[in-house]
């Protein structure tokens, strides 16, 4: 868990709201 945490950390805000964004549309 922790190592998903930290590439979480790593991503860029935006590509992370987009994962959420692409997630929240399907």
């Amino acid at each position: 868990k922790r190592m998903q945490m930290v590439g979480n950390v790593e991503v860029p805000k935006e590509a992370f709201i987009n994962v959420l964004k692409l997630g929240d549309d399907r």
